[in-house]
């Protein structure tokens, strides 16, 4: 898949160039914080009647037609995107606002020529593409470094957690060191997100505090070892023994109050 969409992008960019045409669009990249509002310039030329496209490819993924516009003032919507044809300016800026962190991806501006009746587009013109990546909005960031040592094999896993977005966040360095990339922890719950990555040495131990320079939580308190879950899975299960024996003994004592109203009346029926 990755090999095909290359081929897809060289073909793109093989179309056109026709007539002078010429798409310019901000290039390189651009970061933006989720809830931030985006603009993506494009201004083009060409002396035909233009059709304009703009094309997005997420990673992994060939190029998908995100938005159009056939004519002048033409306003193309998709996906909370918004495009409009000005033809006075020769400009089709993409914009949203705010952005969301399924957003990122390579977008690409491009021209197509159109006859009188927009039914034919003939060849494209792209522009170079512009890099969005858009970062979590971590509110009130606290990051921590956590030290968790394996009682069966011995070697340290680092917990580097909560911390901001725009950090730059360095892999400790070593042929045997081996790191997640940076993650995002959803809690809807608390509607909030959290920035997380793990380091572990497949080999030989290695210090987080040296890794990471955020206050140090050594593993003497936070340990890989599985039996302090399962402790923590029997408390539950004491809650639950506990809530089930209330219920029985309200039940029991629904049914004594029951027969005792029962006979009761059987004795006033007397």
């Amino acid at each position: 898949m990755k090999c095909s969409s290359g081929i897809v992008i060289v073909l793109l960019f093989m179309l056109g160039q026709t007539h002078g045409d010429s798409v310019k669009q901000m290039e390189g990249q651009v970061t933006l914080s989720e809830e931030a509002s985006l603009t993506i310039n494009c201004t083009f030329s060409t002396s035909t009647t233009p059709t304009l496209f703009w094309y997005v490819q997420y990673l992994g993924e060939g190029p998908q037609l995100l938005l159009k516009a056939l004519r002048d003032k033409e306003k193309g919507i998709n996906k909370g995107f918004e495009a409009t044809l000005d033809s006075s300016s020769k400009s089709f800026h993409l914009k949203k606002g705010p952005v969301q962190m399924s957003d990122s991806a390579v977008y690409y501006c491009a021209l197509g020529d159109s006859d009188a009746s927009g039914s034919s587009y003939g060849k494209l013109t792209f522009g170079q593409g512009t890099f969005l990546t858009v970062h979590p909005n971590v509110q009130d960031p606290d990051p921590s470094v956590y030290q968790m040592r394996s009682p069966k094999s011995g070697r340290t896993v680092c917990l580097f957690t909560d911390f901001d977005s725009q950090a730059d966040f360095q892999k400790p360095e070593g042929a045997t060191v081996i790191s997640l990339n940076s993650t995002v922890l959803d809690m809807k719950v608390m509607d909030s997100k959290s920035n997380g990555a793990l380091t572990w040495n497949s080999e030989t131990n290695i210090e987080c505090k040296e890794n990471f320079q955020q206050p140090f939580y050594p593993s003497s308190n936070y340990s890989c070892d599985a039996k302090l879950i399962e402790k923590s899975f029997e408390t539950d299960m004491d809650l639950n023994f506990h809530n089930l024996l209330v219920i029985g003994l309200r039940i029991l004592l629904l049914k004594v109050i029951g027969f005792n109203l029962f006979m009761t009346l059987r004795l006033w029926s007397c």
